[in-house]
């Protein structure tokens, strides 16, 4: 599937999520490619706040199906499910949490952590950079948290 057709199905998604009054923002490589840090994805990552659950899985389940929601040993979210829409992979984060050693970090969807752009007539959350930033940090994936690490300082020193 090509990014074109990826970006079509993400905008019926994120549609609806808004009509819902779903509380969400995206993440993960999605956000970066908003973010203009990347130019690729390969699923979307939406971050869920606890309270928009329901609202969430309610559009999913209408339109596509679940999957099956396996994460790995570091991972100790609140709430994890997936689902496909139209080939597209969705995984929906609740409280995401990461464990390095006995520690876990924990990032909750926060109001004051979520942008907004204007796309496709759409007011579209996205996650704040910097959040992920130290997520893909503690994931063990230091490209990707160096990659946002220079987008965010060439940013600062734009303005």
């Amino acid at each position: 599937m090509d990014r074109q057709e990826k970006l079509d199905i993400f905008y019926e998604v994120a549609k609806r999520l808004i009509e819902s009054g779903a509380t969400w923002a995206v993440g993960g490589s999605l956000m970066q490619y908003f973010y203009r840090i990347t130019d690729e994805f390969a699923d979307v990552d939406l971050m869920i706040a606890r309270q928009s659950v329901r609202a969430a899985r309610s559009v999913l389940n209408a339109m596509g199906t679940s999957l099956p929601a396996q994460s790995g040993p570091r991972y100790r979210s609140g709430d994890f499910f997936r689902y496909s829409v139209k080939g597209l992979s969705f995984d929906c984060i609740v409280d995401f949490t990461i464990c390095v050693g006995e520690r876990r970090w924990m990032f909750p969807l926060r109001l004051d952590e979520i942008s907004f752009v204007a796309w496709r007539g759409l007011r579209l959350p996205l996650n704040e950079a910097r959040v992920w930033e130290k997520c893909y940090a503690l994931m063990g994936r230091p490209q990707k948290a160096k990659r946002i690490a220079v987008s965010l300082l060439a940013r600062r020193e734009e303005k």
